[in-house]
């Protein structure tokens, strides 16, 4: 990856840490506080995130309409990372009021990046010691506390895959749609 970043223009890549959150602590103590000018753009943990994730709910809503399905989705399936995703569509749900509807949304991880499913079941938040997951895309240590807060309120229902399993739904995807996905995408497909 950092070949193709240069590759495409970029002089000074940095990669630091095991996971997202070693990152992004390097980011913030080490280059920002020495930065005047930079600008720190949190990559699921804030409102304006979860406000344009939102849009993909109203997107859905205008599909059904131009389908003349005046109900809405019966439900959504959702990949958690950090939970940025899942808080636009949880808001999402609640402004296009899908909720008094019974749409139900599933909220899916892979094993070694369960944050979410961990604090749903504890009752509080938890921070994972690592992320052993293929679907590294999804490797928050810890989910954002307004997608675990949200997640609680709704009474949203966690379930965690296995790697084989979101890989499977890749392949799937790519044999019956011909496109190529990730895994954090997979997992939906599983």
């Amino acid at each position: 990856m950092i070949a193709k970043l240069r590759n495409a223009g970029a002089y000074d890549v940095v990669q630091v840490g095991e996971n997202w959150k070693e990152a992004d602590t390097y980011l913030q103590e080490r280059l920002l506080d020495n930065d005047p000018g930079g600008v720190y753009v949190p990559p699921f943990d804030h409102p304006e995130i979860w406000e344009g994730h939102s849009t993909l709910v109203s997107e859905v809503g205008r599909q059904f309409a131009d389908q003349d399905e005046n109900g809405g989705p019966d439900a959504m399936v959702c990949s958690v990372g950090g939970g940025g995703l899942l808080c636009g569509v949880l808001l999402g749900l609640e402004r296009q009021y899908y909720w008094n509807k019974g749409c139900k949304v599933l909220a899916l991880e892979t094993e070694g990046a369960e944050s979410l499913h961990k604090s749903l079941l504890q009752g509080e938040l938890v921070t994972l010691h690592s992320i052993t997951t293929i679907a590294t895309s999804l490797g928050a240590t810890r989910v954002a506390q307004r997608a675990f807060d949200l997640a609680q309120e709704h009474g949203i229902k966690s379930a965690v895959l296995s790697d084989a399993e979101a890989a499977m739904g890749c392949w799937r995807f790519a044999d019956d749609e011909r496109i190529i996905v990730e895994p954090a995408c997979g997992i939906n497909l599983a």
